[in-house]
């Protein structure tokens, strides 16, 4: 398949995709996308940017070939569309490299960037998200 078809598919919903979200402490899966799903409960709540919140019901994993924390998913009804934690793969050794265009997933541990970094930010031991100096 083309990178033209796969973009294809996933606009048009018959590939299923997850958005790469760096903002979410955990992956966030909707109930329609195709998991490993379990009967374990989740208690997982997740705090909305509007200041909601979102409770997942149980846990699944990806079907993809990722380390775990990278491959846990907590469900939640009603999602739209399953957010991918940009925490967790960053937790499971693996480093998202975004562009115009695409992002790319890497093992941490086989890519060096000699380029020097244009904005510089740090995890919160909090949050565990990414904070940019301003």
């Amino acid at each position: 398949m083309t990178k033209l078809q796969v973009k294809h598919g996933i606009a048009n919903g018959t590939i299923p995709s997850a958005i790469s979200d760096t903002g979410a402490t955990s992956t966030a899966g909707t109930l329609h996308d195709p998991f490993d799903t379990t009967t374990v409960p989740s208690t997982k709540v997740f705090l909305l940017p509007t200041g909601g919140t979102a409770h997942a019901t149980h846990l699944a994993k990806l079907l993809l070939n990722v380390c775990a924390p990278a491959n846990q998913v907590d469900l939640v009804p009603h999602l739209t569309h399953t957010l991918l934690s940009g925490s967790k793969f960053a937790d499971a050794g693996y480093t998202a490299v975004y562009d115009k265009d695409e992002v790319n997933f890497y093992d941490s541990d086989k890519i060096h960037i000699d380029a020097t970094s244009i904005l510089q930010g740090y995890r919160c031991p909090c949050t565990g998200l990414w904070r940019v100096l301003t």
